[in-house]
């Protein structure tokens, strides 16, 4: 087998559909490549990818299946691919093979950032074909045909690094905190937490810090020429290697009772809804009583606020957890019965889209050893853009 990909031409799909000539020698398996609504979809296609991005799967002069583009590259370089091997011709290793193929083509589009599939539940051998590609579940969705099915993405390259606005992390600390003259009172939510005793930010716009004003004025001095030598490396993984310093700082006035540390992305590109996300309200606050009951009093408090419901029950939700005009920090949970299934992305990707309509930035952040959840920032796009350490 020595599977090539030929580029797809109006006149390959007049042939398929018995309208004209095989072209190029061509010749077809028993019993043809497709149906004929498939192959006059793929027809239509061609005029919309501008002359490019569907293929023959060609076999020794055999085409064997078909696959290719959905539709052209949108803006921000996401396209969805398809394919399909002859029914006679399956089970050969074609599926496996025009994947990679699909893939190392893809690669070279410069149009083209990530590749979204969908495949039916039942299908599982196409399934092992994403997989084996490289390709992560998204989340679900429906098709009137094929019924349930699972949605995949692959990242090609990762977007540019946007500019972050200048102020804009430090305007994040008016999301998180309530302040008096600077200093950290509580947290900037309707629960009304205690602040931490010290914040420290590292980012490419130098370390920032904040105190609660029960710190006394020698460990706040300490406490800032410890900051002052800091840099951000988005490269690096973990706490400052310092830290026992900054503990060591505030254990001298309290004991130190917990120490939280961990990375903050954001969001600067347009963002859309993965997967189907249901608007959290007073209304249909019963969604959550199944699987995320604690969740209900926030219901009127974090908006936007977003889940992702299974029948009448949400597994995954995603809200602002802390608000000021320019900055909405996220919340998350998934139910831990559904997790490893794509929902979180879908909600987070669906909050994400709602604050940014609202004209403010997402922030997400976790903590350094939550290694899924720092995958979910990853996925959707989130750019690293500082690191978090603060201790009570």
């Amino acid at each position: 087998m020595s599977l090539a990909l030929v580029l797809a031409t109006d006149a390959h799909l007049a042939w398929m559909l018995g309208e004209a000539a095989a072209p190029d020698g061509l010749r077809l398996p028993p019993g043809g490549v497709d149906t004929p609504p498939i192959l006059r979809w793929v027809r239509r296609t061609l005029p919309k990818l501008g002359g490019y991005g569907s293929w023959l799967m060609v076999d020794d002069g055999e085409v064997v299946g078909l696959g290719g583009y959905k539709w052209a590259p949108s803006a921000t370089g996401e396209v969805e691919i398809g394919y399909g091997v002859a029914p006679e011709r399956r089970r050969r290793g074609y599926a496996g093979q025009a994947s990679r193929l699909m893939l190392a083509t893809a690669r070279a589009d410069a149009r083209v950032r990530a590749l979204v599939a969908e495949t039916a539940v039942g299908n599982v051998a196409s399934q092992r074909v994403l997989a084996a590609a490289g390709f992560f579940k998204t989340g679900r969705g429906w098709d009137d045909e094929e019924g349930e099915m699972i949605r995949w993405r692959l990242e090609l390259r990762d977007a540019p690094a946007a500019p972050v606005p200048p102020g804009l992390i430090a305007q994040r600390f008016d999301a998180l905190y309530e302040t008096t003259d600077g200093k950290l009172v509580r947290s900037n939510s309707f629960e009304a937490r205690p602040a931490p005793r010290f914040h420290l930010i590292l980012s490419a716009e130098g370390p920032l810090i904040r105190f609660r004003g029960d710190v006394p004025e020698g460990a706040r001095q300490r406490l800032e020429d410890l900051a002052a030598a800091e840099t951000w490396d988005p490269d690096r993984a973990g706490p400052p290697a310092t830290l026992p310093a900054y503990v060591e700082a505030l254990a001298a006035h309290a004991p130190v009772e917990t120490i939280w540390s961990g990375p903050a992305f954001a969001m600067f590109s347009d963002i859309h809804p993965w997967g189907p996300v249901v608007d959290m309200t007073e209304a249909n606050a019963g969604l959550l009583t199944g699987k995320l009951a604690e969740w209900v009093p926030d219901i009127g408090h974090r908006d936007p606020f977003v889940a992702v419901a299974q029948g009448a029950m949400a597994v995954s939700l995603c809200a602002s957890v802390r608000i000021s005009p320019t900055v909405h920090c996220a919340g998350v949970e998934t139910h831990p019965d559904h997790r490893q299934r794509g929902h979180a992305l879908a909600a987070v990707s669906g909050w994400a889209h709602a604050v940014q309509a609202l004209g403010a930035t997402p922030f997400y952040s976790t903590s350094w050893d939550n290694i899924a959840s720092r995958r979910v920032a990853a996925r959707l796009g989130f750019q690293a853009v500082a690191a978090d350490l603060h201790i009570a």
